[in-house]
């Protein structure tokens, strides 16, 4: 019998409605016509029988009972997750779609999270119902299709300075590919988030000293067969404040009052290919209300190859407002540049909010050259 069978079976004995109890399936009201017929059978029972019966069946409720405290005190399961709802529109006609525009009503991104705690490990496995969530302001919208795997991870603090954590994970490399989709600022990542948003086998250890911090990655590559290795570098400095201008979410509205400022840096290498290495330097600083984060990527084989970047700013307005602006330049073929700005209503902090957000695209490339409003809705349990 599984883990959690046996656990259930040792909550139902605890429970006297319950059809599982075995004490109330032992004493549960019978038919007239058969009660005559089992007292007549209880006489004949000898006592040292009933008694050593009794004491058989008090002794296995107590063994399942204890089971089951045991179960629920070593493993400490959480489910969570969220869903994220949301409307995409353009007046831009463009020829790859025969001159129609841009109209897309969508549930954009579906997660779910299995957390549990034992033996000093965290375990947690990610399931997700959707390839990624959406660049509304590039014209491609997300769209909810097969319930998948996506994260599978143990992580272990040996003390407050180390950390280390295994499995199916993300690159340590870029803080907005670290935010998880319900703790975002905008509606959607920033494209560089978005672009470093992903989860491979490997293991990351994390280490503290002081005001610095810093992850050391080895991941399968880019091959994800194995035979290459991804090596990735990253490190922080909390110039001053409580970690600096990082935070779990994204943005000023669960931001510490103090001016807090972070500096860091990040290389990635792949063992295969020269093409697939990356370096990245980041900036947060945030003063209630206000918060400001910047990013920049050099992506490519060489300095200067393929080069990103990206800047935000957002005030809070009031205890549940934000209003926030985003611009960013894609150095591609195709030329890209965004400009985005928008409004965010915490309804229930980060767990119910909803958004409100324009974004004009600058491209050579004809599928993201358009201008894009977004209506969009996030729920978290």
């Amino acid at each position: 019998m599984t883990p959690i069978a046996l656990a259930a079976l040792a909550l139902a004995s605890q429970d006297p409605q319950s059809d599982l109890n075995t004490a109330s399936l032992l004493h549960r009201p019978q038919a007239p016509a058969s009660e005559a017929k089992q007292e007549s059978q209880a006489q004949e029972t000898p006592p040292a029988a009933q008694t050593q019966s009794g004491a058989g069946l008090d002794a296995l409720e107590q063994d399942l009972s204890d089971f089951g405290r045991e179960f629920e005190a070593g493993w400490n399961v959480d489910v969570s997750g969220f869903l994220k709802a949301g409307f995409v529109g353009s007046n831009t006609k463009r020829n790859v779609t025969n001159g129609e525009s841009l109209r897309h009503l969508s549930l954009t991104a579906a997660r779910m999270w299995v957390d549990a705690e034992v033996e000093g490990w965290r375990l947690r496995m990610g399931l997700r119902g959707e390839n990624h969530s959406g660049l509304g302001y590039l014209g491609l919208t997300g769209e909810i299709g097969d319930l998948r795997m996506f994260e599978l991870v143990a992580r272990r603090e040996f003390n407050e300075n180390v950390a280390l954590q295994l499995g199916r994970i993300r690159s340590p490399f870029l803080q907005s590919a670290l935010y998880d989709d319900n703790q975002l600022l905008f509606f959607e990542r920033s494209f560089l988030g978005e672009d470093w948003d992903t989860f491979t086998t490997g293991g990351a250890i994390q280490l503290r000293l002081g005001d610095l911090e810093g992850w050391i990655g080895v991941q399968d590559g880019v091959d994800r067969e194995g035979a290459s290795v991804a090596l990735t570098g990253r490190g922080l400095w909390h110039i001053t404040g409580d970690r600096g201008g990082m935070h779990i979410n994204e943005g000023p509205f669960d931001a510490p009052e103090e001016l807090a400022v972070t500096v860091g840096g990040a290389f990635y290498f792949d063992t295969e290919t020269d093409d697939v290495s990356a370096q990245a330097l980041e900036a947060y600083v945030s003063a209630r209300p206000l918060y400001f984060a910047g990013e920049v990527v050099d992506k490519g084989d060489g300095l200067g190859d393929l080069y990103s970047w990206g800047l935000t700013g957002a005030v809070l307005v009031s205890d549940n407002f934000s209003v926030q602006a985003r611009i960013e330049n894609f150095d591609r073929d195709d030329g890209t540049d965004v400009y985005r700005i928008g409004t965010t209503h915490y309804l229930e902090g980060h767990d119910v909010k909803w958004h409100l957000e324009y974004a004009d695209a600058e491209s050579n490339a004809p599928l993201a050259n358009l201008g894009t409003l977004t209506i969009g809705a996030q729920f978290s349990f």
